[in-house]
């Protein structure tokens, strides 16, 4: 499928990755946002389920196994030329994840990888709905956390 250009939109995930007090944060090596800090994630495969293309995409683009706790939420990312055509269109689907195994080294799609403490997240120049998304899933993770104290 063509990404540039595309003659439809397409279906993507992307990850809000939690160890502890950190949340992962990558540098995109590709378009869009090539060079910016964001959260990993990637264009679905036929066949691949949510949940198993979320936990694709982290272990080629960082070399980390997580696991997937929940659905943040939807986003669009459309992003379009000088002439106003669309360049890219994906569908986000963004999935609260958990750190389970592995040393992160950035790998395929990510120049960089860094655990990143919640509280240094606005040093780090997270466009406006990436930087909605993490807090929404790490608004998310206290509230499942919280709901487990109680039982």
């Amino acid at each position: 499928m063509e990404r540039r250009y595309p003659q439809c939109p397409i279906p993507a995930v992307g990850a809000v990755v939690v160890k502890g007090d950190d949340v992962l944060l990558i540098v995109r090596g590709k378009e869009p946002g090539y060079g910016q800090w964001s959260i990993p994630g990637g264009a679905i495969l036929l066949g691949e389920t949510l949940e198993e293309a979320v936990v694709r995409e982290i272990e080629e683009e960082v070399g980390i196994v997580t696991k997937p706790v929940g659905l943040i939420g939807a986003v669009d990312r459309i992003v379009h030329d000088e002439a106003r055509r669309v360049l890219y269109h994906y569908v986000l689907l963004d999935f609260l994840c958990l750190h389970r195994s592995g040393n992160l080294r950035a790998r395929s799609d990510a120049v960089k990888a860094r655990w990143v403490n919640q509280s240094r997240l606005g040093r780090y120049n997270l466009s406006k709905e990436t930087e909605g998304v993490v807090r929404k899933g790490l608004n998310m993770l206290e509230s499942q956390r919280k709901n487990e104290e109680a039982k």
